[in-house]
């Protein structure tokens, strides 16, 4: 028997709505809503941090809200992808409309094929790797940390005081 499970989106990982209600556990405790109040919620609480002087929780609670952001702006631009895609899908059921309706016209025996648009392949986020060159500022710096490490005192050596034992002590009285 096959059970309904609301993580399974027939092979659509996150295939989330602007409705979808999230249950989200954070050092505030269990928050529930839509994304869109989610956002909203941390970012309240981080206001309230900010003005209590907690710096760190403020940034663990815009965090959050920008977790929840990334996540309205995927739907949108899911949601807009799939509209460009019926737009096209309707503008080409229009011109093959319009090319046969223009062949009954003119009565002419060549067919035409009508022009079928492909999906556009969904957009990827890219990051570009910049490379750091070394300053002059920088090899400076690293010269004067290399002369720090070059006059390293030598290690401590331990010495151990000598404990005096009985024998000793009679030795040394004896002397």
């Amino acid at each position: 028997m096959k059970k309904n499970n609301k993580f399974r989106n027939n092979g659509n990982s996150n295939a989330y709505s602007l409705n979808y209600k999230f249950d989200s556990v954070s050092p505030a405790g269990k928050v529930s809503g839509t994304a869109l109040d989610l956002i909203k919620k941390y970012n309240e609480l981080a206001k309230e941090a900010h003005g209590t002087g907690d710096y760190i929780a403020m940034e663990v609670y815009r965090q959050y809200a920008e977790h929840y952001r990334k996540i309205v702006t995927e739907i949108n631009e899911r949601k807009n992808f799939r509209q460009e895609q019926q737009n096209a899908l309707e503008q080409t059921t229009k011109q093959s409309e319009s090319i046969e309706n223009e062949q009954t016209t003119e009565s002419t025996e060549s067919p035409v094929e009508p022009v079928v648009q492909t999906p556009m392949p969904i957009r990827k986020k890219t990051f570009k790797i910049v490379e750091i060159k070394e300053t002059k500022a920088d090899i400076v710096q690293d010269e004067v940390s290399a002369t720090k490490e070059e006059t390293v005192k030598p290690k401590r050596i331990i010495r151990r005081k000598k404990v005096e034992t009985e024998d000793t002590k009679n030795q040394s009285e004896a002397v």
